[in-house]
């Protein structure tokens, strides 16, 4: 169990989490797991079950077109 959360105190924006397969351009259309906001917050939690031991793409994105600061914590269980 993979966990991905941006709702930390050094993130400072509108957060959209993205985790592929691997960085190819055929899977990034096919995303394992997608975030936009998490539950009360404009941060994103991503949870995904079941993956296998390999390399995986975590995109983090900004709904603002400037960016800004984030802080991701990740949890493997």
């Amino acid at each position: 169990r993979l966990t991905l959360d941006t709702a930390r105190p050094g993130t400072r924006l509108d957060t959209v989490l993205t985790v592929h397969p691997d960085a190819s351009e055929a899977n990034r259309a096919n995303p394992l797991g997608c975030n936009d906001d998490g539950p009360a917050t404009a941060a994103s939690q991503l949870t995904l079950t079941q993956l296998a031991a390999g390399t995986y793409l975590v995109v983090i994105d900004a709904r603002q077109p400037a960016g800004g600061d984030f802080e991701l914590a990740v949890t493997v269980e």
